[in-house]
């Protein structure tokens, strides 16, 4: 009966070791190496993180941005936001675009390469179209 509860009390911890374990990994937090997910379709999928602030502006051209990565929206972004966003892309060549909210012909597009995890920082001004629309500076 001792060596029952004894082998009860031992499979019991192996298991949360094991969940922990496990746990830890998902997370990013074991010591090894993590590696990268795949799609159904074997792509590779990495990690890439992208830090977007629009710079303030007090008088002229104070629009929303909007943040799309390869056509799909992300958010809108207010003067003075600072947003990250933690994404999954494959790899290969993507495409964030930085738009005036409600006007998608004052925009500007920035093309990436993704062949490992990643991380972006974006900085945005914005301008009327004259003088340029949004720019983009880099950290």
């Amino acid at each position: 009966m001792k060596r029952k509860s004894m082998l009860l009390c031992l499979s019991a911890v192996l298991v949360l070791l094991l969940t922990f374990l496990t746990g830890c990994d998902e997370l990013g937090l074991s010591s090894g190496y993590r590696s990268n997910r795949y799609y159904d379709n074997h792509e590779e999928v990495y990690s890439v993180i992208l830090d977007v602030t629009v710079e303030h502006n007090r008088l002229f051209s104070n629009y929303d941005v909007d943040v799309l990565v390869d056509g799909s929206f992300l958010a809108t972004l207010r003067d003075n936001d600072y947003e990250t966003f933690s994404l999954e892309l494959t790899q290969g060549r993507h495409k964030f675009r930085f738009q005036k909210s409600g006007d998608s012909s004052l925009y500007t597009d920035e093309m990436v390469t993704i062949n490992r995890n990643e991380y972006f920082t974006y900085y945005l001004k914005r301008h009327n179209k004259l003088n340029g629309g949004i720019t983009v500076s880099y950290s």
